[in-house]
């Protein structure tokens, strides 16, 4: 069973989860030098047609950014639902994906912050968690939410793999 979720953005990640082999590939969402989402590239390191479940999260933008961030967050958002748009996908709002991923944490932290901390207890292997994480951490927790919301058993601690460091992407 393959879920697959995507955290659209300027540093934004998509993740696939391999239910039964336990395995997360993933990769931050590539651009182009132009600006624009790099489709070819990332369709041939994920075969998108083959999940089983597609969620891109739901966003909008906030009254406290500016007219030029607001216009770059839209372009994002529409760049990505381009990209899925052969394929079926749903969309999902933050704090959905994030109260099925969260369940009872500190309500003091941030939500980032007990996003980052459900990931490290489900997935206690991964690592050190980076910056550069983020849209990671969000992916998976998209993808983690499609198999919940589908009655999907979802184990936990993944093996992470990065997809621009494996030799089947060109």
């Amino acid at each position: 069973m393959k879920l697959i979720g995507v955290d659209p953005g300027g540093k934004g990640a998509i993740a696939e989860i391999d239910v039964y082999e336990r395995i997360c590939r993933w990769m931050n969402l590539p651009y182009r030098d132009d600006g624009v989402i790099d489709s070819f590239y990332l369709k041939s390191c994920f075969d998108l047609g083959s999940a089983h479940y597609i969620h891109l999260e739901k966003v909008r933008a906030m009254k406290i950014w500016g007219v030029v961030n607001c216009f770059a967050f839209g372009r994002y958002f529409g760049m990505t639902q381009q990209l899925l748009s052969d394929y079926p996908y749903e969309l999902v709002e933050p704090k959905k994906w994030q109260a099925v991923m969260h369940g009872r944490s500190d309500a003091a932290l941030t939500a980032k912050e007990r996003t980052k901390s459900a990931f490290v207890k489900m997935n206690p292997c991964f690592g050190q968690i980076k910056t550069s994480h983020e849209g990671l951490i969000d992916a998976f927790g998209i993808a983690y939410y499609a198999g919940k919301s589908n009655n999907v058993v979802m184990p936990n601690n993944y093996q992470f793999i990065n997809v621009e460091n494996e030799s089947s992407c060109p």
